[in-house]
């Protein structure tokens, strides 16, 4: 990993920005606290500003001047860390989100996102430690018993994974992410059927992910044409993912129908070329057109 460069390289961008920014402004002994808050939340206001226009990198400057300018301010600081995390600056975004949960020790959500931090990073014993803080301010948070499932998933603990998010699910039932959680496990663990039931209780929730989640599903349940029509639609609302068209292609060979499993195949090669299940298929293909 490059993480060692990348950290040195932050902090040299860093001080060079802050240096640039803070040139002619000298620290003034006789500013107030308040003068202080009321500057951070400018510089907060400018870096929200930033964030609609897509000026990622001013945007992590005006938030580091924020929280200079009042160190103690959660919301500035837990803002520059999301936009660090967003630049890729991941071990830093994880320290300012930290340092945030310390001067708001009472707001469970800046502990959740520190644990969701953490657990990207395969961090799971802070993630853990993280997510359990959070349920002991408020044990009815779902986003906190979500996080617990997901670690708990991580670790390949499914049945208590589930029944975490079953529990998230007792405080906001009608959670996309909660629910396609709960498919994908029961899928792994052979249950087609319960899976497609929590697919089926979504009403129409479906995002691109959850929808190949679903053609999945019915393939394994046989219903090979609705699972077709299902990876079709996906292909067609995310043309550059080789996955569903893969999907289509290995149906269409299974019924024998070769000219849709060429079609389907060559679909994926299109949208990525080394997509190796893809290239295995029309290599079969070819070998029966040779018979």
């Amino acid at each position: 990993m490059k993480l060692a460069s990348t950290q040195k390289l932050t902090r040299l961008t860093a001080i060079a920005s802050l240096s640039a920014m803070w040139i002619g402004c000298a620290w003034d002994p006789s500013r107030t606290a308040v003068e202080d808050v009321l500057s951070a939340r400018d510089f907060t206001i400018r870096g929200n500003s930033d964030l609609r226009d897509g000026k990622w990198q001013e945007a992590e400057q005006h938030f580091a001047q924020a929280v200079e300018a009042n160190p103690e301010g959660a919301r500035a600081r837990r803002l520059y860390a999301e936009t660090l995390w967003m630049r890729g600056l991941h071990q830093n975004a994880i320290e300012q989100m930290q340092e945030a949960a310390q001067r708001a020790p009472q707001d469970p959500t800046l502990l959740i996102r520190a644990g969701e931090m953490h657990l990207n990073q395969e961090n799971l014993k802070l993630a853990t430690n993280y997510a359990n803080q959070a349920l002991k301010l408020n044990a009815k948070l779902p986003a906190a018993w979500a996080l617990k499932g997901n670690i708990l998933a991580n670790q390949g603990q499914l049945d208590s994974a589930l029944s975490s998010y079953f529990r998230a699910l007792t405080y906001h039932e009608d959670s996309p992410k909660i629910k396609l959680a709960i498919a994908r496990i029961h899928r792994s663990q052979l249950q087609p059927e319960r899976a497609l039931a929590i697919l089926d209780s979504m009403d129409n929730q479906y995002s691109d992910e959850t929808l190949f989640l679903r053609g999945l599903v019915l393939k394994d349940l046989r219903q090979y044409d609705e699972a077709a029509r299902v990876f079709s639609i996906v292909t067609q609302n995310r043309p550059g993912r080789p996955e569903p068209y893969f999907e289509m292609a290995n149906i269409h060979f299974q019924q024998g129908n070769t000219v849709n499993a060429r079609l389907a195949a060559e679909g994926a090669l299109r949208v990525a070329p080394n997509h190796d299940p893809s290239r295995e298929l029309i290599s079969r293909l070819d070998q029966g057109a040779l018979r």
